[in-house]
Formats: structure tokens, sequence, C-alpha cells
């Protein structure tokens, strides 16, 4: 399906249990892909899933969860441990999408990337394997805006694979990655997360008809109202975690905006040249 996403949990257990028959419950029964990582410690594994929706993605992790307890006799939360190392990669499809769709998303992306970075664990911040344009501010003028560092940034998979939106495989799988979330913690909380990056996508597709309607939006729409348009099912759940941070939503969206600034006071420049990529 046009919005289905695969994704990518890495996870570090409880040392001095063996994990084996939950390995092969997920392999046979979720279809996922079962891989050692060598950024984790200890017993460690990265588990790559087929592309779903969120409700079957929730659906898989809860069995998951299920089999681990099964097998072990212990709750996911005692076994499952919490790592700055670990962390939640997300592959949204574009193969279906138009190079405006494509360009809007990464405009609303970059927007509210600051929002969502405040949805993840703090250590993600400034983190050096998930790199936010607010970190690199000409990651987004010399992607998006320079029309020949585009091209070099989607055809070149060792630039800036490690940025919060990675392009790396975007020619071969037609996918985005997204690499801002922290590791697994539990069944919801990942599919919230999913719930999230879905809205942003279908949002940036079907509610707003170019850069430059995306940029009047944002300038002329008060800033929660803006927040429940592009996130219409996700936005409860944005604000009330957003009410945990000391910032207010519009600080942190006004940092969003600098960031996005490339993208959106350039959109002629973008919709024009960079279609044409």
């Amino acid at each position: 399906h046009q919005d289905d996403m695969g994704v990518e949990l890495e996870i570090e257990f409880t040392a001095g249990i063996d994990y084996t028959p939950v390995l092969s419950f997920v392999k046979k029964k979720n279809n996922w892909v079962v891989d050692k990582d060598g950024s984790l410690r200890g017993v460690s594994y990265e588990f790559i899933t087929p592309p779903a929706d969120p409700t079957t993605h929730f659906n898989a992790f809860i069995s998951f969860e299920e089999e681990l307890e099964r097998t072990t006799g212990y709750s996911p939360r005692k076994l499952i441990t919490a790592s700055h190392r670990t962390s939640t990669h997300v592959h949204l499809n574009f193969n279906k999408d138009g190079t405006m769709d494509t360009l809007k998303f990464i405009a609303l992306y970059y927007l509210f990337e600051q929002v969502l970075i405040e949805l993840a664990d703090a250590d993600r911040k400034h983190n050096t394997f998930c790199v936010s344009s607010n970190t690199i501010p000409f990651l987004i003028s010399d992607n998006i805006v320079n029309k020949h560092h585009f091209s070099k940034g989607i055809t070149d998979k060792d630039a800036n694979k490690y940025a919060s939106l990675n392009f790396s495989r975007f020619l071969d799988l037609g996918t985005i990655e997204s690499r801002i979330m922290h590791g697994y913690k539990n069944a919801l909380a990942v599919s919230n997360w999913l719930c999230v990056l879905k809205d942003l996508k279908v949002s940036s597709r079907t509610r707003f008809k170019s850069l430059t309607d995306i940029n009047n939006s944002f300038l002329n729409i008060p800033c929660t109202d803006f927040l429940a348009m592009v996130f219409p099912k996700s936005v409860d759940n944005i604000l009330t975690q957003l009410k945990k941070k000391d910032r207010p939503l519009k600080e942190i969206i006004a940092d969003g905006y600098r960031s996005a600034y490339a993208i959106l006071q350039n959109a002629f420049i973008v919709e024009e040249g960079v279609a044409g990529v």
C-alpha cells in the first residue's frame, strides 16, 4: 500500500536468558528478519519488519511481547533494557508518490522536525546517529534547494545516512527513512509513532497543493490548528506529550520553521527546479 511502512527495531535485552524461541517465533509468525547490529551491546538484535500499516504492526508487536513473556516467564518491561544506543527507524514508501508530493512531505517533516524530536527520548537530540536539520542547517539548503546537491544526496548512499531524514535508499527502494525515535519500549508507543508519521505523509499528499500552500497555511493558521491539520489522528497524543515539555508548542514549531525556511521561502525555486530532478 502507498502508505505502508517498514520498521527497524533495535533492542538490547537483559542477559542470562535464552531468547532463541522468541527469535524463531518472530521470523515465522511475523515474517521479521532478525539481525545483529554492531552499534548495540550485550544480548541485542535488530528486528526488521515487512512493510505494513500501523494496525498490522501493532498486532505484530503485541504477539512479539506475548511470546517474549510466554517463553521467558518475565514481563517485556523487565527484559527490554533502556539504552541510548537503540533506536527505531521507519522507512516510508514513496514509490507511488509524485515528485511534488514527496517534496511536500520533506518540507512538512522539516517544519515539524523539532516537534517530532520532542516526542522521543532526550538523547535523540543532537545525536550523531540522528542528525537534525537544526543541528546542521545546511542539510536542507544543500540537499533540497540546490539541485546538484539534491541529486548527489539521493545517489550517494553514504551522504547524510545518519541524518534524521535519510534519503540513501530513495533511488533503489523508493523509501525515505526517519531515524528520530528511540529504541523499542512497548507496542503502543511504537504504533503511536507510526501513526504520527502516517498522518504526516497522508496530509502532505492530500491537504496541501504545493509548498507555497504549506507556507501560507503555516503563516496564517494558529499553530495548534495547523498541527491538527497535519496530524488529524495523532494531534491529541502529540499535544499530551508536548505538555510534559518545558517549551511551548509555538516556540518548538518556530524552530522547525527556521529549519524549513530554505524550502518554504524558496518554494518557487524548489517547485520549478528540483521538480525536474
